[in-house]
């Protein structure tokens, strides 16, 4: 099975700015159960191209004092699905995986889609720092791309019962696509049976933890 993996320019998939993180350990146990993993990395943006959200996002946050997410941008998003869609029509994957649906919302393909998240905008809303007093836009924005992402896709897989019933909340029509698939270590340890099974019996010894 081969699976086109689309990183994200702004979170912790993108094995460019964080080589070792989330991004690192998905493809690597994808990899460990045999699937064929071509890694498409995120269009890079000149300062030119940065400058208008650059100076947005300045006005949002100084002199309308809300907080402004650029990574909602459809124009920005859009411009980087044309590129990234010829790249996976030439690659011929099986099907298309992401982390959220960021990367693949507005892609134009018939390839097969499915997205990874711990959350859907709602569940984060006003709950996290970088997802509080945000701007109408970005709300706006980031709920239709949520709302685009589960009809898009093909099956979209959720961290907790938590985050799937959330979902089923907001998106209902589309909850036989919802599977939960927690996250898994994030660590490079190849500890054997053995090992694990005479650490936990020391740990067993102690009555506090």
């Amino acid at each position: 099975m081969k699976i086109a993996f689309l990183m994200n320019a702004f979170d912790r998939t993108n094995l460019i700015k964080y080589p070792k993180n989330v991004g690192y350990f998905m493809i690597k146990h994808l990899k460990r159960n045999g699937a064929d993993v071509e890694v498409i990395p995120p269009i890079p943006m000149s300062i030119i191209s940065k400058l208008p959200y650059k100076i947005k996002e300045i006005t949002y946050n100084y002199v309308l004092n809300k907080r402004y997410i650029r990574c909602c941008e459809f124009n920005l998003l859009k411009h980087d699905a044309k590129i990234i869609s010829d790249t996976i029509n030439k690659i011929n994957a099986d099907f298309i995986f992401s982390f959220g649906p960021f990367a693949s919302v507005f892609l134009e393909t018939d390839k097969k889609i499915a997205f990874w998240t711990d959350a859907m905008l709602k569940g984060l809303l006003n709950t996290y720092p970088e997802y509080t007093n945000l701007c109408k836009e970005s709300i706006n924005n980031n709920f239709l791309i949520d709302r685009l992402g589960v009809e898009k896709s093909d099956a979209v897989f959720f961290t907790s019962d938590w985050a799937r019933n959330l979902a089923i909340d907001v998106f209902p029509n589309n909850a036989n696509n919802y599977t939960i698939a927690p996250f898994g270590a994030n660590v490079d340890i190849n500890n054997d049976y053995a090992l694990i099974e005479n650490i936990t019996k020391e740990r067993l010894q102690y009555q506090i933890c």
